[in-house]
């Protein structure tokens, strides 16, 4: 992977990825504190859908985190946007965002795992201003994977993240060092035989990380990204999002990006010719 020797490409890749964390609490059947606060942080990305930034993660993130509400098992504290991993960023604390008051648009069935979050304005100028810009999406035109030189995912695995605790400026603070990875995929042309048939194309691939990592559990949500050099400059592409992995065989599972953005932009212009 000669691009992992250009460091002004690695920082670019970092502009893309925003994760969702925050503090929770778990409740027991009075709806009172169980036990102290703890964090929780998840990978994600932003991508662009007509014009309106949007926050996108695995849609088991979103199922995960709404049934443990509504169920009445964990309360949120605080959740926010972290944008702070590039190294442009200027402000290093997460943007605050209401979780609960989101719209989420959240699938995680038949193989075809994603959750997205339109952004309003007030969170997208943050974004902006802490030097985050959306992903380019690589278009799917069959079932096999866009071409590309090479395969990534980038996202926070849970055995990288450590544990912290600090004396903020409102009081002691609990939450996460976190270490950004990147970890190189070798794409197949389609998924095993034996895995759940999913009613859209979905990418496959072999972690090629040395077995370095004992899991990717934590980087659901990141993104898998196609790169390759064009006139002598490396350039990445949004391929799909990790939803799932099968760790006997160190095979990682992604929904198409490209598929989800051109369905969703086909019912915002059905709804616009609708209107007139």
């Amino acid at each position: 992977m000669d691009f992992a020797n250009d460091q002004e490409f690695l920082k670019k890749i970092r502009k893309h990825f925003v994760a969702l964390g925050g503090i929770y609490v778990e409740l027991d059947h009075q709806g009172g504190w169980k036990n102290e606060e703890k964090p929780f942080c998840y990978s994600g990305f932003v991508i662009e859908i007509c014009g309106r930034w949007c926050f996108m993660t695995a849609g088991h993130v979103f199922k995960d985190i709404d049934n443990l509400i509504s169920e009445g098992r964990i309360k949120l504290l605080k959740c926010g946007l972290a944008d702070y991993f590039s190294a442009e960023a200027k402000v290093k604390e997460p943007i605050p965002f209401v979780y609960e008051d989101a719209h989420r648009i959240t699938v995680d069935q038949s193989g075809i795992d994603f959750g997205l979050i339109p952004l309003r304005d007030y969170y997208c100028f943050n974004l902006k201003a802490n030097g985050v810009m959306p992903l380019p999406i690589a278009p799917w035109k069959s079932n096999c994977p866009p071409p590309f030189d090479s395969y990534v995912l980038l996202g926070l695995p849970d055995e990288e993240l450590d544990p912290h605790e600090r004396m903020g400026a409102r009081g002691p603070q609990v939450g996460y060092l976190m270490n950004l990875i990147l970890v190189g995929v070798h794409a197949l042309e389609c998924p095993p035989a034996d895995r759940v048939a999913s009613l859209i194309p979905r990418f496959a691939g072999v972690l090629l990380d040395g077995r370095q990592l004992d899991s990717v559990k934590g980087m659901s949500g990141g993104p898998i990204l196609g790169i390759s050099k064009v006139e002598g400059t490396w350039h990445c592409s949004c391929v799909a999002v990790q939803g799932s992995w099968d760790e006997g065989r160190r095979l990682i599972y992604g929904t198409p990006v490209s598929i989800i953005v051109d369905r969703i932009t086909e019912l915002l212009m059905s709804e616009e010719k609708s209107a007139e």
